[in-house]
């Protein structure tokens, strides 16, 4: 009896050991292929890109923007730590979203406008806020930020004038 609920144990923490091992890694963005999940756009640059697991719907979230991101994860209100990725702006390396350092600045062209950019390095994000006249924002304090569909915080170009109209 003892050995029979040894091994039961021992299966039990395997199966635990595994599940815990086998955490689903993000799926590569296609450039020029695939569309933000909030608004439609298609994701043509990865410097301004993102994405999450959306536990309820049980798949992998992608936005062409930050601000796009940040919208859904809120509305949803199912990101968890650890499951939400933005690109490094200069590097395009890929980091986990709690880990970066955000730049927030009207004067930041982002494709829906929402003045928001991630670096892996809080020296680089610094120096950009400066030479942009933003702030130095963490993941935390982003998803604190208010914002609203139609919100958009960088300026204004001739590559964009649409609003965030959603799908």
């Amino acid at each position: 009896m003892r050995s029979l609920m040894a091994l039961s144990f021992a299966l039990v923490l395997v199966a635990l050991i595994i599940a815990g091992c086998s955490e689903e890694k993000p799926p590569e963005i296609q450039l020029g292929v695939d569309k933000c999940d909030m608004c439609g756009m298609i994701i043509s640059e990865k410097n301004y890109a993102g994405l999450y697991y959306s536990t309820k719907e049980k798949r992998w979230k992608k936005f062409d923007d930050i601000g796009c991101l940040v919208m859904e994860a809120k509305k949803e209100g199912d990101a968890k730590a650890g499951t939400i990725y933005v690109f490094d702006y200069e590097t395009g390396e890929l980091i986990k979203a709690e880990k970066a350092y955000y730049v927030v600045s009207r004067d930041i062209w982002t494709p829906m406008n929402t003045g928001i950019i991630a670096f892996k390095s809080k020296e680089k994000a610094e120096e950009t806020a400066k030479k942009q006249g933003g702030k130095v924002m963490s993941f935390e304090e982003l998803m604190k930020m208010e914002m609203k569909m139609g919100w958009m915080g960088g300026r204004r170009s001739e590559r964009t004038s649409m609003s965030h109209t959603g799908k």
